[in-house]
């Protein structure tokens, strides 16, 4: 039977489901006993998060200290992607013309932001952090070309730069809080802003409905 057990990696997962087009993967103990499955959904994350750092340690660019949590692919077919490192010795790349760069990492932990072209190039890699802790854990592409990007920081360090016309929703960070952010299809910092209140706030996904109003999850 097709199975696996919980010292398994992740990728025998996706292996197993592939090589014998399951849906589910059952999870055992040493002894045999069912204790769940690895459903669809879980094994298409998996699937992402694998070949997400394949194609980063294909590129030169990907240790141990890194964690890229998603990509998007633009209308020119770069693909931006994002996550979190703890390496202070990455390749960092400016863009010119204004993009955002920050070519230092700010503490033990900052955001990542990459972008390479449809033929591997690296035409964009900056930090993204002070001396807290950023993750930035998910993308959206408006057809403008403009990238929005969500995540968080901790509560401990140095509040980000805010970005953006004054109003902006929340002006300063009162917790670990939400980070949302919108670049320029050229990577310029359009606007920053926080959300939360006084304890532990997280976004792990953001989208564009119909008429191009923020979703943040």
């Amino acid at each position: 039977p097709v199975m696996v057990d919980t010292s398994d990696d992740q990728e025998k997962v996706v292996y197993l489901a592939i090589e014998h087009d399951l849906k589910a993967v059952p999870v055992v103990d040493k002894n045999k006993n069912l204790l769940g499955i690895v459903p669809a959904d879980h094994i298409i994350d998996i699937l992402h998060k694998e070949h997400l750092e394949d194609f980063l340690r294909f590129s030169g660019i990907r240790s141990k200290g890194e964690e890229l949590f998603e990509m998007e692919v633009t209308a020119g077919n770069d693909a931006v992607l994002c996550g979190t490192t703890y390496s202070s010795n990455l390749i960092m790349v400016n863009p010119g013309g204004g993009a955002y760069f920050q070519p230092v990492i700010g503490s033990a932990n900052d955001g990542l932001i990459l972008r390479f072209s449809d033929q591997g190039f690296l035409k964009w890699a900056t930090y993204l952090g002070t001396t807290g802790a950023e993750r930035i854990y998910n993308i959206t592409i408006a057809p403008s070309g403009d990238v929005y990007m969500a995540g968080f920081q901790g509560s401990g360090g140095a509040a980000m730069p805010l970005v953006g016309p004054p109003g902006s929703y929340q002006q300063m960070r009162t917790g670990t809080d939400v980070m949302l952010m919108r670049f320029s299809a050229t990577g310029v910092l359009n606007w920053f802003t926080y959300f939360g209140g006084t304890n532990l706030e997280v976004a792990y996904g953001i989208e564009l409905d119909k008429n191009g109003k923020i979703i943040v999850v």
